[in-house]
């Protein structure tokens, strides 16, 4: 009997908590941006993103080196771990109750979520990479849309302050492009969508360590 196909959320955790937090904070931009799945999100997003923001705040007191500061930030860091994890029990469920396979791993990508079926890792639409051989820039791709009529138009930005302010790159008919110019040791997010026969997709979001 063959294995059913059931797509799987799941989460690499960062190891470092910069990075976990930055991580957080891109999940936190896809819900935003997805609100046809999202829109009744438990715990909401706001939330979620108030407790990266306290979790940041604690981590740059640790480095005071205060007695208690490093107790509080991982009171704090459970609170973050835990949200994720709550994300990823309501989005498996949606992705359970979704009405066919393709609209269950949709449903998971749109969450910046990782997906596996029976164990093997899916491909995610998005992806942000650092360019190989070279210092301070980064390569996004997209999985192509093809449009009934014409050409697909793939937008892209990015941000240098974990959503706050965004950096629009040119946008074009081929699924990537790349970000120059960038801090060697900084982190960055980047977004893309694609606009196909006048219809816009959502926003797909990755962050990056700029190598």
């Amino acid at each position: 009997m063959a294995k059913q196909k059931r797509p799987i959320a799941v989460w690499k955790e960062p190891v470092k908590i910069p990075t976990l937090i930055i991580d957080v904070k891109t999940k936190v931009i896809n819900v935003n941006a997805n609100p046809t799945y999202f829109l009744a999100i438990v715990p909401a997003s706001d939330a979620v993103g108030k407790d990266a923001d306290a979790l940041l705040t604690a981590e740059a007191l640790v480095k005071t080196r205060t007695v208690g500061l490093a107790a509080d930030r991982d009171i704090k860091l459970n609170v973050v771990r835990t949200d994720v994890f709550d994300w990823m029990a309501f989005i498996q469920s949606l992705a359970d109750h979704a009405k066919d396979y393709d609209t269950a791993i949709a449903i998971i990508q749109a969450a910046g979520f990782g997906v596996k079926v029976n164990g093997v890792r899916i491909k995610a639409p998005f992806a942000l990479t650092n360019k190989k051989g070279a210092k301070g820039v980064a390569v996004i791709k997209m999985k192509k849309v093809k449009a009934v009529k014409g050409l697909t138009t793939y937008e892209w930005r990015y941000s240098t302050d974990a959503g706050l302010t965004w950096i629009p790159l040119l946008s074009g008919s081929v699924a990537n492009n790349l970000i120059e110019g960038l801090t060697s040791g900084a982190t960055i997010i980047a977004q893309g969508r694609a606009i196909a026969d006048k219809i816009a997709s959502a926003w797909m979001a990755e962050s990056l360590l700029v190598a």
